[in-house]
């Protein structure tokens, strides 16, 4: 059992950056820059988490949406990387959890992955098809966190 990420983004530069940093705090990671590939594996592999670059909208989104619609990712950690913050729509409609800001530094961003990690669900690595347990599931309103404090 481990951490498992699925992260999407068409930038290289962003999943390069991300995913050195999921390596670094021992999540394993998923890279995808095509939607249609990230949309089937979030909908039959279990993730931890699921990252997406809210510039890749109406990707981002609908990724986020369909993989929490699955039965393997349905208390999955949503986590965007963004620009600036994200309306309250869509916090609410995206029930994004963590936020990590561009430019993405890497000690931010292994901040923002060290206070989602609690909240994650680790993931059989042999079979990433099994479910995360839902023994970590809350019914809480959306939690965003940006490094070092907590969005209001």
């Amino acid at each position: 059992m481990a951490f498992r990420a699925l992260l999407f983004s068409k930038n290289t530069e962003t999943n390069a950056a991300m995913a050195t940093v999921c390596e670094s705090t021992g999540i394993r990671v998923e890279v995808c820059s095509d939607i249609f590939t990230a949309i089937e594996k979030g909908k039959t592999q279990a993730f931890s988490c699921v990252i997406a670059d809210w510039a890749d909208q109406p990707e981002a989104s609908f990724l986020l949406k369909r993989a929490r619609e699955s039965a393997p990712n349905r208390v999955t950690v949503a986590i965007a990387i963004v620009d600036r913050d994200p309306t309250p729509a869509e916090l609410r409609d995206n029930r994004l959890d963590f936020l990590v800001y561009r430019p993405i530094s890497t000690g931010e961003a292994e901040a923002v992955l060290a206070k989602a990690c609690p909240q994650m669900q680790p993931v059989s690595v042999e079979n990433a098809e099994e479910a995360p347990g839902q023994a970590g599931a809350s019914s809480e309103g959306p939690r965003t966190t940006s490094a070092g404090a907590d969005a209001p």
